[in-house]
């Protein structure tokens, strides 16, 4: 890693993964529809494809939260353009073409795998059940250029709390359409790790 990030401008890669208590499917299903993520992410007041057909790669979203600038416009917005979606996969990279947060040359993408609960480890021979329901995990890795006069652990804090408001708003569609356990979100168990660089 270079200490000054305004001076050092090279690609930077992060990753960030959340186990949550439900079926990947079920996961998959709410990440997948990339013009939809108003559905299950309350910060996005506005998510609309204004480019191609949703979920065909080339299609363009415009997504807009966190309520309005002194100018009337939206305080937070981003214009994202799919890359590739692999339904069966559960993967899809996408891309920054514009945004207010002044990203460059970003790249991401999200996958949903089983989650350690569900498959034999070194770890754990506990398989799914009714006393352990299955869970999955949701990766993020995300690639851009170093921010002028941001430092680098500046904007990793950054990027860890978008990653973890999408998380929370995800977990609390899925325990809204009753797919998952009907504790309160608080009481239910999952596991965070910490972002990290790739």
């Amino acid at each position: 890693m270079k200490a000054r990030a305004d001076i050092h401008v090279e690609l930077k890669g992060w990753r960030c993964d959340r186990e949550i208590e439900a079926p990947e499917d079920i996961l998959w299903e709410q990440l997948s529809n990339f013009g939809q993520i108003k559905s299950w992410h309350t910060s996005a007041e506005i998510c609309e494809v204004v480019e191609g057909e949703n979920n065909k790669p080339g299609c363009v979203r415009y997504c807009a939260g966190g309520g309005r600038a002194p100018d009337g416009s939206p305080a937070r917005w981003v214009k994202e353009k799919l890359l590739t979606l692999y339904l069966a996969g559960r993967h899809m990279t996408y891309c920054i073409l514009d945004s207010s947060y002044g990203f460059q040359d970003n790249k991401a993408s999200l996958r949903v795998i089983p989650g350690y609960g569900n498959r034999r480890s070194k770890c754990s021979d506990r398989m799914p059940s009714a006393s352990h329901p299955p869970n999955a995990i949701v990766q993020w890795t995300f690639q851009m250029r170093s921010v002028p006069g941001v430092p680098p652990q500046e904007l990793l804090r950054f990027i860890a709390s978008i990653f973890s408001g999408m998380m929370y708003n995800l977990e609390r569609a899925v325990r809204r359409c009753g797919e998952t356990a009907s504790a309160s979100l608080a009481q239910l168990p999952k596991t965070v790790w910490p972002c990290t660089y790739t």
